[in-house]
């Protein structure tokens, strides 16, 4: 192992393939950062300014977030990275598509659902959402099997580490259940997606979407099978997906109205864990932010 490997280093919960959709219109390689909760301080440093211009390459990062250390002290650097940029690569070409407005077959919208349902497991929610399913899965946990596999094959330090009631333990085999869940898709959120009706809404005039930190949005009370139940996804600052169950054409772009916008915008920012991302700085975006209604 390098120094290299043994050094912590920025890994993106939100990529930046597609954070280049909100960018500035003046600094392509930057865009602006909004946080939950600051008071308006327009200006471009991060500790005093609310929001600042960052570059896209350090937005939506954080160290080591999808790096592990085993319960057996392995360093797992970018396993799960790799996993995640392989499952991206099945929905970039759609995502360029819709970028560039063209028409999305149902293949399309079912290969656009798998890279929708890995936004929604990689973001910081996760790890909050994920949390009754880990506690459940630990009660389930072989401790004493793998303790004593280990002891078998002479691994008696390893062994001595399948100790429920080790902190440190405990923690090790929590993470990695939070990063198996990560890189696993469901079939079921995939197919409940691709089945349901697409509209993308453009944002005429001067108006523009923001995305956040948790850009693929449902709120966890409505379920996507409901007849109410939905997921916002804004796209670029012009344009926002929303799938439901309404019933209304498929996959046709159109102008949003004032209301339609207002809501989408509402929808989007009421999603944010603790940042939002704009393509240039607006106060609107920070109210709405201390006023989120969904949580």
């Amino acid at each position: 192992m390098t120094i290299r490997d043994e050094l912590p280093h920025n890994q993106h919960f939100v990529p930046q393939h597609y954070l280049k959709g909100f960018a500035d219109s003046c600094e392509r390689t930057h865009l602006w950062v909004y946080n939950k909760g600051w008071p308006y301080s327009k200006g471009t440093k991060s500790n005093r300014r609310n929001p600042f211009r960052q570059a896209i390459r350090s937005a939506g990062a954080r160290r080591d977030i999808y790096s592990l250390t085993t319960i057996d002290g392995r360093r797992v650097q970018d396993a799960y990275e790799k996993t995640i940029a392989r499952q991206e690569e099945i929905g970039l070409p759609i995502l360029r598509k819709l970028r560039a407005r063209e028409s999305l077959s149902l293949a399309d919208k079912v290969a656009f659902s798998v890279y929708i349902d890995l936004m929604m497991d990689r973001v910081p929610a996760m790890a909050v959402n994920a949390a009754p399913f880990i506690r459940s899965a630990m009660k389930e946990y072989s401790w004493d099997l793998l303790r004593r596999k280990s002891a078998e094959e002479g691994l008696f330090s390893v062994a001595r580490r399948f100790d429920p009631d080790l902190t440190e333990s405990v923690e090790a085999v929590e993470r990695q259940l939070l990063l198996e869940g990560i890189v696993q898709r469901s079939p079921t959120i995939v197919k409940q997606l691709a089945s349901m009706t697409w509209q993308l809404f453009l944002a005429g005039g001067d108006r523009v979407f923001p995305t956040t930190d948790n850009p693929a949005f449902r709120p966890k009370q409505l379920g996507l099978g409901k007849e109410n139940g939905f997921l916002v996804m804004p796209i670029d600052s012009r344009l926002a997906l929303l799938i439901s169950n309404v019933v209304t054409p498929d996959c046709s772009y159109t102008p949003a109205t004032t209301k339609q916008f207002n809501l989408l915008v509402g929808v989007v920012l009421s999603g944010a864990t603790a940042q939002a991302y704009a393509c240039r700085s607006e106060r609107s975006i920070l109210r709405r932010l201390s006023g989120s209604k969904y949580r």
